[in-house]
């Protein structure tokens, strides 16, 4: 690994080596960028070769890394979609494996949304390597995206990874490919640092453009070089001063929750998280108008029948728009959502939003309301398992959760 160092300005730049993350980048980055593809019943050029036994095949086309993979997509009478990715570029897609690709109906939806990851072999980090892509496709039926009917969307599910030294201190780092272009150009590239060591990237703090100068611990550099694969970045310290954005606190499990003060919809004053001692409580930051908020809807109304009389609570903060005030009185009647509500009408500007940096809903935590330390996020707080984690949080503070 080239060696880091401190920058100063007139020094050779800051030569950091980076090592390919192949798959299960964008759990790494934290979010994803889709990317379209439209598909046709036109088969193009570069499938030359395909799956017998195709009932109703679209075909496109992936151009990456100055390559050009041949997709199918196989949408049978009755039955799931079959997906088919040209992985080595060789114009065959029957040798490249089964493409990993389930359907999956979320919340009440009658609706199909196909999910899956297909892979393409490109030159990252210093070899040629088969890298991940995330890809989706909504519901052909479905009247409310019938403009999305013959379109595939993926994102990159790869990056490159190392550590550089920015303002004195060592720092993990991550490349973002955004258009999942396979080439990591530095006017598209987006440049991720762990300030906060929590190993997780938290919006403008620790996420910048790399072709924009950027201020870390009070110096402002500049990225110098990316090498197209994204084996090597480099650094030099900038002439252009920029402000230094500030580092929220870190909400990750083992940290302290943000303290706040807030009225609830029913104009009870709340302290959090000292109104809840005693207690467990999920706050939940969601929205009327975010589906993937109301797909978790039904684990998180049973997780709470079953958890709140042994002193489970969920504290929630809606971001939902100006004037949207009976619609959430009438949303939560509706759908059984007993737990207390805190709205201000202010969007994404909401105040306990911003106090904590919320940049995509749902985004929850389970807080100790004894010690406001912060017992789990997200990451198991979604799906069944939400279940399992209060009943843990519950037995750690001597409570029966059975």
């Amino acid at each position: 690994m080239f060696p880091i160092v401190p920058l100063f300005l007139g020094q050779a730049a800051q030569v950091v080596k980076l090592t390919p993350v192949l798959s299960g980048g964008g759990h790494t980055i934290g979010y994803y960028s889709p990317q379209r593809m439209t598909l046709s019943e036109t088969k193009p050029a570069s499938v030359k070769v395909e799956p017998s036994g195709l009932t109703h095949p679209l075909y496109g086309e992936l151009s990456i890394a100055g390559k050009t993979f041949g997709v199918i997509l196989d949408q049978p009478a009755s039955g799931p979609l079959k997906f088919y990715i040209d992985t080595n570029d060789d114009g065959d897609l029957t040798n490249d494996g089964e493409a990993a690709w389930t359907g999956k109906k979320f919340g009440e939806s009658p609706y199909t949304t196909f999910m899956g990851t297909g892979k393409v072999e490109i030159p990252i980090a210093g070899s040629s390597q088969k890298v991940s892509l995330g890809i989706y496709k909504f519901d052909a039926s479905d009247p409310q995206r019938a403009s999305f009917k013959n379109i595939l969307f993926y994102y990159r599910d790869y990056a490159v990874k190392g550590a550089a030294n920015l303002g004195g201190k060592n720092y993990p780092i991550v490349l973002s490919d955004e258009p999942a272009s396979g080439t990591f150009d530095k006017s598209k590239v987006t440049l991720l640092i762990d300030r906060d060591g929590d190993g997780k990237f938290s919006g403008p703090p620790e996420t910048y453009a790399a072709g924009k100068p950027f201020n870390i611990g009070g110096t402002t550099y500049e990225v110098g070089e990316i090498a197209p694969d994204g084996s090597t970045i480099s650094f030099v310290r900038s002439a252009t001063k920029v402000d230094e954005i500030a580092v929220a606190p870190s909400l990750a499990v083992g940290r302290s929750a943000i303290p706040f003060s807030a009225k609830t919809t029913l104009g009870k004053s709340v302290n959090f998280p000292s109104s809840y001692k005693g207690k467990v409580v999920m706050l939940d930051f969601w929205a009327t108008w975010c589906g993937p908020c109301k797909a978790e809807l039904p684990n998180v109304k049973k997780a709470y029948a079953k958890y709140h009389p042994k002193g489970f609570e969920i504290l929630s903060i809606s971001l939902d728009d100006k004037d949207f005030a009976q619609k959430l009185a009438s949303f939560t009647k509706e759908n059984n959502m007993p737990w207390s509500q805190v709205y201000d009408g202010k969007f994404w500007k909401a105040k306990v939003a911003t106090l904590y940096g919320v940049e995509a809903i749902p985004f929850v935590l389970l807080v100790d309301g004894d010690t406001g330390k912060i017992l789990a996020d997200e990451s198991t707080l979604r799906g069944p398992q939400i279940e399992t984690t209060i009943a843990k949080a519950l037995q750690s503070r001597g409570r029966a959760a059975r």
